[in-house]
């Protein structure tokens, strides 16, 4: 991963007389490769490099001064001696073309023709992996007086070869960027130029070419440097120390070109300054420290522990068989305080085929109490070619354990089963007190006999319990145990009942619940809202939570239950052929179980729904029907008088057929509650063939029993007197005689 850094803010070391840039452009610092020797730091080789200039327009510069770095290379159109302060020199060293540089300008929206002092430094270069990176600062004599103007200085750094694609030269890209404001760990697309990072305010004509160049390019004045003293470097204005980074294929051969010219006139000179041995492509030696079942208390290794490793892995592209040397030392001695495992005192070996090797770290316990002692391996370079690895020094310390202890909540007592019951167990000491937080591993193992494994405890026991806990140090050598008891309070079972009252009407009635047992002062939670151990109420369900004074809570389902009776009604006939029978329809409302009781008034009953009573004289009754229901035997009655009276009832067929054949062979009438009768018969002429005083005698066809009627109409004629009553009154018909 790139690891980028910033420094905004620079220090001016104005007490010292001498505190300023020097340079040397002299013969030990003339061609391309001397000025690389500077640049050039870890992972990067170089081959094929090129200059082209003009005279000590590179060099070499060193001395305290605020331009970030304290020495390095030197690339400038004004020669290196006009980065001194107080040097005025300028040069004039004219060109005719390169198309990188008027990539650049068409890139600036330059339309300058005048170009001068052409700085070209190319080389060839392998990295040592994936990412290469230096440090520079760009300055100008143009940033006081030409921000925002058409014809401004440019430079780049053009990097070419496989995976790079670009508008310049080979395909190459321009690595000099302007890094994002809100993390300048990240690049912008956009060229670093005087139009690009500048004091944030133009001074040519308009903002034109800055807008166009970038938006919002005044935000990047935090890149930029106001020198107007010039008492270190002989510059008004200059960048922050800035890099140029890129990914790249390790070991593969990229081409970079450098280049710096002056554009529009050769009096305002612009350089470039790149921090010593800052072009690096670092291969870190990847290693692991850790303990063989835990994290390391930041590298330490205590006596009795687990001990630690050290894990070296083989770096990238090597292959076969590796050794990695280091220089064993410290304090601790070896195979007195503590042994190595796959590893001797200098040497350890990465197998073919295998992409790491571990070293253990043994530590002796010796019981002794004495200082903190250190293990140092100092590592070599690993690998070979372009893939070494940088030297690294790995510390470890072997120290004591410090002493496990442990103090635990006193016993106590809780009033109630099940209330609350807090206590923690205090740790101190041990391996377990040194981690440093936060950390995934746990400093001490904690176990609660049946409870769990937190230092503190919420348990609610129901009978007085003991609680043990044992507590083992990180490095499982240290162990204590201690036991605290709760003690709780005993009380009986609360128990509670209530019996349904049961009402025939809709009054309010008195509902209680009895109560026994718990810890004796009870709360009473009716669902009507009540309080007290009764409540008055109308007839409904009912729920009553009980609860004493340890919360303990039994629910009763109760209940005042309206069972009252239907109102009772009934409706009554008189059953004709039935001489003073009446026929009882009750229309009472249906409920389940419920039973009946009839009263006739006259010595008799029935509990039939409904019945059918002949009385046996005609009168006035008082009949009464009683309902009771079957759950609390409620009851209600209905009376009603009725008048009883002989049935009356007449009925004399149509037609007859008096042919001796036994089927309708006679006349007659049917009638029933009359005391007197009289019978009529009359052909059609208005003659008597018959006449009778008895409703039960029967006319035969005939006239006085001799002789037979002729077939056809005849018309009868009763005359009754009801019993009971003193008027008579007569029935009309007529009768088909068929012979």
């Amino acid at each position: 991963m790139r690891r980028l850094y910033y420094l905004f803010t620079f220090f001016f070391i104005s007490s010292l007389s001498f505190a300023q840039l020097s340079t040397n452009c002299g013969s030990s610092y003339s061609t391309a490769n001397q000025l690389l020797d500077v640049m050039v730091g870890s992972g990067i080789s170089y081959s094929s490099a090129s200059l082209t200039s003009f005279s000590c327009s590179g060099g070499y510069f060193d001395g305290i001064s605020n331009i970030g770095f304290n020495s390095g290379v030197l690339l400038s159109t004004g020669t290196t001696p006009s980065a001194e302060p107080g040097n005025n020199s300028t040069v004039s060293s004219f060109f005719n073309s390169d198309p990188d540089v008027q990539t650049l300008l068409s890139e600036m929206n330059s339309s300058s023709s005048f170009l001068s002092n052409l700085i070209v430094l190319e080389f060839d270069f392998e990295a040592a992996s994936t990412d290469f990176e230096f440090d520079y600062v760009f300055a100008s004599n143009e940033f006081p007086i030409n921000t925002c103007g058409n014809d401004v200085d440019v430079f780049g750094f053009l990097l070419s070869g496989p995976g790079i694609a670009g508008p310049y030269s080979s395909n190459a890209m321009n690595i000099a960027l302007v890094p994002n404001v809100s993390d300048p760990s990240t690049f912008t697309n956009t060229s670093v130029s005087i139009n690009t990072i500048n004091s944030g305010v133009e001074n040519v004509g308009s903002a034109t070419y800055c807008d166009n160049m970038m938006l919002n390019w005044s935000d990047n004045s935090v890149f930029y440097v106001a020198n107007e003293t010039m008492e270190t470097v002989n510059y008004p204005g200059f960048t922050v120390p800035l890099k140029a980074a890129a990914s790249i294929v390790p070991c593969t051969t990229y081409h970079m070109k450098i280049v710096l010219v002056d554009a529009g006139d050769s009096n305002n000179s612009s350089a470039i300054f790149f921090e010593e041995s800052s072009f690096n492509s670092i291969v870190e030696t990847q290693y692991e420290v850790s303990t063989s079942s835990n994290p390391l208390l930041e590298n330490n290794i205590y006596e009795g522990c687990s001990g630690g490793s050290l894990t070296i892995y083989r770096p990238a592209n090597n292959m076969g068989q590796l050794f990695i040397p280091y220089h064993l030392y410290g304090v601790a001695v070896y195979n007195e305080d503590f042994t190595l495992a796959n590893g001797t005192s200098n040497l350890a070996v990465i197998d073919s085929g295998m992409t790491s090797v571990t070293i253990y770290i043994n530590s002796i316990e010796d019981w002794t109490n004495e200082s903190v002692e250190n293990i140092i391996f100092e590592l070599a370079s690993i690998g070979s070619g372009c893939t070494s690895t940088a030297p690294v020094i790995i510390e470890f310390t072997l120290s004591d354990q410090p002493i496990l202890n442990i103090s635990l909540t006193d016993d106590f007592t809780n009033y109630c089963p099940g209330d609350d019951a807090e206590f923690e167990v205090e740790i101190s000491g041990g391996v377990g007190s040194l981690l440093q937080q936060p950390t995934t591993a746990e400093p001490y193992f904690i176990e609660w006999s049946q409870v769990g494994t937190a230092a503190e405890q919420l348990e609610n026991p129901l009978v007085t319990t003991q609680y043990c806990v044992e507590v083992t140090d990180y490095c499982d050598t240290q162990s204590l145990m201690e036991c605290l008891t709760v003690s709780v309070n005993q009380y009986p079972d609360l128990e509670a009942e209530s019996d349904i009252v049961y009402i025939c009407t809709d009054i309010e009635e008195e509902l209680c619940v009895l109560v026994e047992g718990g810890e004796g002062d009870y709360d009473f939670n009716w669902s009507n809202g009540s309080n007290d151990s009764c409540i008055y109420d109308f007839n409904n369900s009912y729920t009553v939570e009980v609860s004493d004074g340890c919360d303990e809570t039994v629910v009763v389902n109760t209940e005042i239950y309206l069972d009252e009776a239907p109102d009772p009604f009934f409706e009554y006939l008189t059953i004709p052929h039935l001489n003073m029978g009446i026929e009882f329809n009750n229309y009472t409302p249906e409920m389940n179980g419920l039973s009946f009781m009839w009263t006739f008034d006259d010595g008799y009953y029935s509990i039939l729904e409904e019945p059918i009573h002949e009385f046996y004289e005609a009168s006035n009754y008082g009949v009464t029907l009683g309902v009771t229901t079957a759950i609390a035997g409620c009851y209600k009655e209905y009376q009603e008088y009725i008048t009883v009276q002989a049935l009356y009832y007449f009925y004399a067929p149509n037609a007859f057929t008096p042919n001796n054949d036994t089927k309708n062979d006679f006349f007659k009438t049917f009638v029933t509650g009359v005391a007197d009768f009289e019978l009529f018969i009359f052909d059609r002429y208005g003659k008597q063939v018959f006449y009778s005083q008895n409703s039960e005698e029967e006319w035969d066809g005939t006239y006085s029993n001799t002789t037979n009627a002729a077939q056809g109409v005849y018309s009868y004629k009763a005359k009754m007197k009801k019993i009971n009553e003193k008027g008579y009154y007569q029935e009309l018909g007529s009768i088909n005689l068929i012979r």
